[in-house]
This record gives structure tokens, sequence and C-alpha cells, in this order.
């Protein structure tokens, strides 16, 4: 399956970007607060059903079960890497957000970052599968 670096960087950094936003203004329009640990998977969610949509749509087929396994992979490691660049971003620009993380020791942080990664993998193979999937569902039944 090949997943283009820039289209899923795209649909992940927009999604990363109108979170916060969606989060924001329903908490001042409704007084309701959204924001949880989950949040942070809906860009990865979002960028896999995108990319599953797109193979679908090319090629009128799902991907083999190998190369969702290497896409999400691929999706799961490019987002981290986007993830970490906004927090340096974030972190450099508003310091004292840093500052609960200097208490917390290295191993601690590491562990967190590998289960994320760990669970940002399975979540892009699940949603890669199930856009593919929804998209050749929906093209047959309208044909």
């Amino acid at each position: 399956m090949s997943s283009s670096i820039l289209r899923f960087s795209l649909v992940f950094t927009l999604v990363s970007i109108a979170i916060p936003l969606f989060v924001f203004a329903a908490s001042a329009v409704f007084d309701v607060d959204l924001s949880g640990s989950f949040v942070h998977m809906v860009p990865f969610i979002a960028g896999a059903i995108f990319e599953g949509q797109r193979y679908a749509q090319q090629f009128d087929e799902m991907p083999a079960k190998s190369e969702m396994w290497n896409a999400a992979l691929f999706m799961a490691c490019v987002g981290m890497v986007i993830s970490l660049v906004w927090a340096a971003l974030l972190f450099f620009a508003l310091p004292s957000l840093s500052a609960p993380l200097r208490d917390i020791p290295i191993l601690f942080l590491a562990i967190g970052f590998c289960m994320i990664l760990l669970i940002a993998f399975l979540m892009c193979r699940v949603f890669v599968a199930l856009g593919a999937r929804t998209y050749l569902k929906n093209s047959r039944r309208s044909t």
C-alpha cells in the first residue's frame, strides 16, 4: 500500500489544528469539556481512514494485510514525529507548559512515548482497513 507522506501529513496536521479549536469552541459555547486522553488519537484515525479510502479509490480493492501493517507503521511514525514537532514548538512558545514534565523521569516519558506509538500503530491499522472497506462498500452500493 503506497501511502503518501505529504497527504497523510497534511490531513494529520489539519486535524491536529482543528481539534483544539473544536474543543475550545465546544467549551466556550456549550460549557462542555471535550478534552481527554483519547483526543490526541483523532488525527491518526482521520489520516488512516483517508489513506484507506484513497487506496480503495485508486485500486478498487482492499489492500493486502501486510500492506496495511506497513502503512500503519509508516503512519504511526510520521504522526508521532509531527506530534513531537508540535510539542516542541508549543513548549518553545510557552515554556511554562513544559515545567510539569521536568519532574517526570525520562524513562517514564520514553515508556509513555512507546505506549502511544503502539496504540497509534494499532489504531492506524484498524482504520486503514475501515476506510478502504467503507469506500468499497459505498462505491459498490451506488453502482
